[in-house]
């Protein structure tokens, strides 16, 4: 897992869960782009989102990935005037779901509604997959 927006309050709704192998929390696109050494100077967040997610998916060897980016400087977090669009991706093999959600208000309402929409998008899925089951 891979958040941004939320600000480690995504990891934090996880504790003691089996399947959370690993979070980390990034402040900002270019913070994470330098991490994961992603040269394109784009801020396309499906391509930095899928780049991140088969360097993780290679190096601990997990099933899924469930990423959170949001685009916008990292100022406007804390702007309580101006949205943000925050992009939840989760992968698993080939497969990328993909939500997106527009969050105005204060950081903290920014912060919660982030790690919820995530959330979701996970549930979503583990829903929908164990209907085909």
């Amino acid at each position: 897992m891979l958040e941004t927006a939320s600000q480690g309050l995504l990891a934090a709704k996880c504790i003691g869960t089996e399947w959370l192998v690993s979070a980390s929390y990034e402040q900002s696109l270019n913070r994470l782009k330098e991490k994961f050494d992603i040269v394109d100077a784009s801020d396309d967040v499906a391509m930095i989102a899928k780049t991140v997610a088969g360097q993780l998916q290679q190096q601990r060897g997990v099933d899924f990935v469930l990423i959170q980016l949001y685009a916008e400087d990292r100022h406007i977090l804390y702007d309580k005037d101006k949205p943000i669009v925050v992009h939840s991706f989760l992968f698993s093999g080939d497969q990328c779901h993909h939500a997106a959600h527009s969050i105005a208000g204060t950081i903290q309402r920014k912060q919660k509604q982030a790690a919820l929409m995530s959330l979701d998008t996970l549930r979503r899925y583990l829903r929908r997959d164990s209907r085909s089951l």
